[in-house]
């Protein structure tokens, strides 16, 4: 049996074109095969594609190349959705090393507590260049000093910083010098809410020769007068 490759009508072995759209008639039994000839455009067969052979007029059947414009769409999905994913993973790992970083800043560096400097537990020597005030010569020379009384004032702190007049004490302390801490409220002329390490009282002629000298090392040294209330 003959069969015509375009409207499938079956013929007897001697008719060779189709009595309908004469059309060469082929064998039945190649009628499968993906070879056609003739110039008739063959049925398509699904997943494959008809490319005509330059070199004849044969029809070859194919498999369908893939559409690139819809592999292409897919690859640029596939990596922006990677990227999204790798930069949220990275700033959570960031987030938890900080966190662990700070955690660990906090537990290495405790607050510093000021340690306080305990005052002068022994008398140093006395340098012997320097008047020396005593308890009876105070009252002497307020009666020569009617109206002022001189002080060499070595520094002043404030409350919470008794730690720094402690510090000063010693300091001066361990050079010779018969220096001692007053608060200066209790004083005339005196800056308020201080602790003042100061020498005296002197006469001025005695401050400013005391103060002279040990301006030589520390030039923030300088004297007042003051005048204790309540005295």
């Amino acid at each position: 049996m003959k069969r015509c490759s375009v409207c499938k009508r079956q013929y007897q072995d001697d008719i060779s074109f189709c009595l309908q759209d004469g059309t060469p008639l082929s064998d039945s039994n190649d009628f499968e095969k993906t070879l056609f000839t003739g110039s008739a455009v063959p049925p398509t067969i699904p997943g494959y594609k008809l490319v005509r052979d330059q070199q004849s007029t044969n029809y070859i059947s194919r498999a369908k190349s893939p559409n690139k414009t819809l592999i292409l769409l897919i690859i640029v999905t596939a990596s922006t959705i990677g990227a999204v994913l790798l930069f949220f993973i990275f700033n959570w790992v960031k987030g938890r090393n900080d966190h662990s970083i700070v955690q660990n800043t906090n537990s290495s560096f405790a607050t510093p507590v000021a340690t306080p400097i305990a005052s002068p537990s022994s008398t140093p020597e006395v340098r012997k260049d320097i008047p020396q005030p005593t308890a009876s010569a105070v009252p002497e020379k307020r009666r020569e000093l009617s109206e002022k009384i001189w002080y060499v004032m070595l520094g002043g702190y404030k409350y919470e910083q008794s730690d720094g007049a402690y510090g000063r004490l010693a300091f001066f302390r361990q050079q010779g010098y018969s220096a001692y801490i007053v608060d200066t409220n209790d004083y005339d002329n005196f800056d308020p809410n201080l602790y003042a390490v100061v020498m005296g009282p002197y006469s001025r002629s005695e401050a400013e020769r005391i103060a002279e000298q040990i301006q030589t090392s520390q030039p923030d040294v300088y004297i007042k007068w003051a005048r204790k209330k309540n005295e």
